[in-house]
């Protein structure tokens, strides 16, 4: 199982490396987008974070520059619990 999840986050760390990443879906348990967590995923056209959530039940934020240059970005849904945007969070991005 560590060598499964060891496995999972390199291969992960590639794809956004390589910006890879066509779509990305964050669930409510997510609080926290990273700062530049996803910045320079060229290829990401939809983005998803905490949208399952109930109002007040879960607080996320997003980082600063957190979608930065994801030129590919057209489409956005952030739930009720998205309490915080970052500086340039979507900085560069169609949507």
């Amino acid at each position: 199982m560590k060598n499964t999840k060891r496995f999972l986050a390199c291969l992960m760390a590639l794809v956004l490396v390589l910006g890879l990443l066509p779509a990305v879906t964050l669930p409510a348990s997510v609080t926290e987008v990273g700062q530049r967590a996803f910045s320079d995923c060229t290829l990401l056209a939809s983005a998803s974070v905490g949208a399952s959530a109930e109002a007040g039940t879960v607080s996320t934020k997003i980082g600063n520059e957190a979608f930065l240059q994801c030129t590919a970005l057209n489409k956005v849904v952030l739930g009720n619990g998205v309490t915080e945007i970052g500086e340039y969070a979507f900085f560069c991005c169609r949507a």
